[in-house]
C-alpha cells in the first residue's frame, strides 16, 4: 500500500498529542518540586536569621546596660570625689 506524505505525518502528529500532555504535567512537577526547593531554602535562612537577631539583640541589650552604668569602665564604687 503506498501512502501519500499527509498520510505519513497523521500518525507522528497524533503521537506528538498523545505525549503533549505527559510533557507538560511533568513540567509543572519540576516547576513544582522546584517551588518547594526554594520555599524550604528560604524557611531554613529565615530561622537563622532569627537565630542572628536574637543573639544580636542580646548583645546590644548587654552593651546598653553597661553604657547606663557609665564611668570608662570604672565602677561608680571606686570613685572618689
Amino acid at each position: 500500500m503506498f501512502l501519500s506524505g499527509w498520510e505519513k505525518l497523521v500518525p507522528s502528529r497524533l503521537a506528538a498529542r498523545v505525549a503533549a500532555p505527559g510533557r507538560e504535567i511533568a513540567a509543572f512537577r519540576k516547576l513544582i518540586l522546584q517551588g518547594m526547593r526554594m520555599i524550604n531554602s528560604l524557611a531554613v535562612s529565615w530561622r537563622e536569621l532569627q537565630a542572628s537577631q536574637r543573639k544580636t539583640e542580646a548583645m546590644l541589650q548587654v552593651f546598653i546596660t553597661s553604657m547606663t552604668r557609665g564611668g570608662k569602665g570604672h565602677s561608680k564604687a571606686s570613685r572618689q570625689f
